[in-house]
């Protein structure tokens, strides 16, 4: 009505069912969060991630939640997206591509490939080499 949006009847009790669900998923996630009394957050990384990342990512949630048992399960792209499905992990950190429509994924890092390479060599002094030209070395 005019420039405002107003609830029909079904909507109303609609509404009522949505905050039921969200006090009880509230009450759920107490629940769960004391029922061992331990907060457990499960990390899949990819190689890269696992050894060179992921001691700066974790250090921070470590100090904020001392009591919380963290891991991290080592493993290429496609087994985090196997173990994120199969809730076996609760997130993943990744360099590779996330080819499943069903995981939600969000870039966090950019990152580059710098090249090293000796005086003499073709590649010395250049600004830039195609991932073509790298592929031939």
């Amino acid at each position: 009505m005019g420039h405002s949006l107003h609830l029909t009847q079904v909507g109303e009790e609609l509404l009522t069912y949505a905050r039921s669900l969200k006090v009880m998923k509230n009450e759920m996630d107490s629940f769960l969060m004391s029922a061992n009394g331990v907060r457990q957050l499960r990390i899949g990384a990819t190689v890269t991630v696992g050894t060179c990342v992921i001691c700066p990512i974790i250090e921070p949630v470590k100090q904020k939640y001392p009591g919380m048992r963290l891991s991290v399960d080592v493993a290429n792209t496609h087994i985090i997206e196997e173990k994120l499905l199969k809730n076996d992990i609760d997130i993943g950190l990744v360099e590779g591509r996330i080819s499943n429509p069903d995981i939600v994924f969000e870039e966090v890092i950019e990152d580059r490939l710098v090249l090293i390479c000796p005086r003499g060599h073709r590649f010395y002094g250049r600004e830039s080499v195609s991932i073509h030209e790298l592929k031939e070395e």
